[in-house]
């Protein structure tokens, strides 16, 4: 059984899931309302339902994300798995440059950055070749 399909399923997941969290938490922060003193305001407040909403949903996807990780544990090697996670630092970065609401600055250091993550995640993946 083929554990990629797995692992991307949690990658995007974990990855929707961060964009949600952090693209709710901004709308909440550009509400002039005092939902950081009465967190009551969060489901009471109609201006900040939609806010919320987003929120929860990140949190959904996350506990998502979480449940596919441990099927993924089940069927493949961690010193496998875990690597292949590190993909979703590149999807959050590219995502959190794409998306209008969350509209983080493009680094070329941060590119660079991501491509070692890449290298390295290539090279975890190559079969070993240690006779076992």
């Amino acid at each position: 059984m083929s554990y990629l399909p797995q692992v991307a399923a949690v990658v995007m997941a974990a990855s929707a899931a961060q964009l949600l969290l952090k693209s709710g938490m901004l709308l909440l922060m550009a509400s002039p309302s005092g939902w950081q003193q009465d967190w009551l305001l969060l489901i009471t407040d109609a201006s900040l339902l939609g806010a919320t909403a987003v929120v929860i949903a990140g949190l959904l996807v996350y506990a998502l994300a979480a449940v596919l990780w441990l099927r993924v544990l089940q069927f493949t090697d961690l010193s496998i798995a875990y690597p292949a996670m590190s993909i979703s630092y590149v999807i959050v970065y590219l995502g959190a440059v794409a998306l209008p609401q969350i509209d983080e600055t493009f680094s070329s250091l941060r590119v660079f950055g991501i491509i070692l993550i890449v290298v390295g995640v290539s090279l975890t993946s190559l079969p070993s070749r240690d006779p076992s």
